[in-house]
């Protein structure tokens, strides 16, 4: 989340499509670009806890805010899925994704022939290909 910059708190009420949400910022009733286009039934119920950055003002946008997350268990959930492999790569910087602790990235975007794999790493000698996923239907043990 520290990668986001002004992020503001929000109070999900209704998702009319699916890259729009309506939510309250302050008592007031906004709108807010969701770049998720997934369901998530089991995420957006009215009064859960959205975070939000605003956009920089532009005659030509239509919302002025941007979903980022939203919480669950009082954890942030990530929704922003364009931002996926940025986590993901400090994660792996910092040494906090079980079975990939001892891990180095030598290179994102990596090609093999006309496949493309998110992260070329290196562990304990061997070459590791990661390819990252976003999700968000989970439990403590399971994630689908």
């Amino acid at each position: 989340m520290h990668r986001f910059r002004n992020i503001l708190t929000a109070v999900f009420v209704a998702r009319p499509n699916r890259f729009v949400v309506q939510c309250l910022v302050n008592g007031r009733t906004v709108r807010a670009y969701l770049p998720n286009p997934g369901r998530l039934w089991e995420l957006l119920f009215p009064g859960t806890r959205l975070y939000l950055t605003k956009f920089p003002p532009s005659p030509e946008r239509k919302l002025a805010y941007l979903v980022v997350a939203v919480e669950r268990d009082g954890m942030p959930v990530m929704l922003h899925t364009h931002h996926t492999n940025t986590v993901a790569a400090h994660l792996l910087r910092e040494h906090d994704i079980p079975g990939l602790e001892g891990a180095e990235i030598v290179k994102t975007e990596h090609t093999i022939g006309r496949s493309r794999f998110d992260f070329l790493l290196r562990k304990d000698g061997n070459d590791v290909l990661l390819e990252v996923k976003s999700c968000t239907l989970f439990n403590r043990t399971l994630a689908m």
